[in-house]
């Protein structure tokens, strides 16, 4: 049982990371975007 539960926490764990290293990745984005916007550059 307590294998199991771990299994579980980690499966949490690896979900929440996905979903924030998404949210950054997003974030990253938008700041190239405007950027590029502002700069005319990279």
């Amino acid at each position: 049982m307590k294998i199991f539960k771990l299994f579980i926490y980690l499966f949490i764990l690896f979900i929440l990371i996905n979903i924030i290293k998404s949210k950054l990745w997003k974030l990253k984005e938008y700041y190239k975007i405007r950027n590029k916007r502002h700069c005319g550059g990279i």
